[in-house]
């Protein structure tokens, strides 16, 4: 069974799925076997897997990552086997018996219901200190711009996972991502920080705010402060 070549490439800088990470692709192809439907996300199966066997969800979220992922090694195997016991290991490592050939099954027997409900994601609570506003604004951009939660990161240059968990209130926007946002979207960061003004930087020149307005003039002052700075400066050095 080969599914290192057929697992959907989203672009062709795609770190993962470029070649050297055969092992991390058939780990994901575990994780989408677990899914108890398509709706589940993969985020949602590295955080179960997390939650169950009690380590770091970053660990996870590295063997899985597109553009920055960690080599899956013999002990990150052991910790996967720990959490899925009915794991055949070999296919992770070889995905085909190395002496006949034979592809080998993912699982040593097959999945019961009981399996499915012990790897089912659970419901996350609300976190405390998380801006459920502030994240819905970004959902609200990623919207507007016709972007998939997949395409988005790639916009920004993030993992997919983080854009998926700021949309589900499970963290609050990080300051270089609201960066991000400017640079890349022309977003308003005080717009997504506090819900005031309007989403967009660039709108047209005539409907400018009074607040756009006053941030052009502060911009041309410091502009003009700096080249003063410079020029006295140089009559100094005279």
């Amino acid at each position: 069974m080969m599914i290192t070549r057929t697992l959907k490439t989203d672009n062709a800088t795609n770190r993962l799925r470029s070649g050297g990470f055969d092992e991390n692709l058939r780990f994901i192809h575990i994780l989408e076997l677990l899914k108890p439907n398509q709706d589940v996300e993969l985020s949602q199966m590295t955080r179960m897997l997390s939650d169950i066997s009690g380590s770091s969800v970053g660990t996870f979220n590295k063997l899985v990552s597109e553009e920055k992922p960690s080599k899956m090694t013999l002990e990150h195997i052991k910790k996967i086997k720990k959490v899925i016991p009915f794991l055949d290991s070999n296919y992770i490592m070889y995905e085909n018996d190395p002496i006949t050939g034979q592809a080998i099954n993912p699982f040593i027997r097959e999945l019961t219901e009981e399996d499915k409900d012990k790897f089912k994601p659970k419901k996350t609570k609300a976190h405390k200190g998380i801006d459920r506003d502030r994240c819905y604004r970004i959902k609200s951009i990623r919207l507007q711009l016709d972007d998939t939660q997949g395409s988005f990161a790639d916009k920004l240059g993030v993992e997919r996972y983080v854009v998926s968990s700021i949309e589900g209130a499970r963290q609050n926007p990080t300051l270089d991502f609201i960066v991000l946002l400017k640079d890349k979207c022309k977003v308003d960061p005080w717009w997504v920080i506090s819900g005031e003004g309007t989403m967009k930087l660039d709108y047209d020149k005539g409907s400018q705010s009074e607040l756009y307005r006053l941030r052009e003039r502060c911009e041309e002052l410091e502009r003009n402060n700096s080249s003063l700075q410079k020029m006295i400066s140089k009559l100094i050095d005279l």
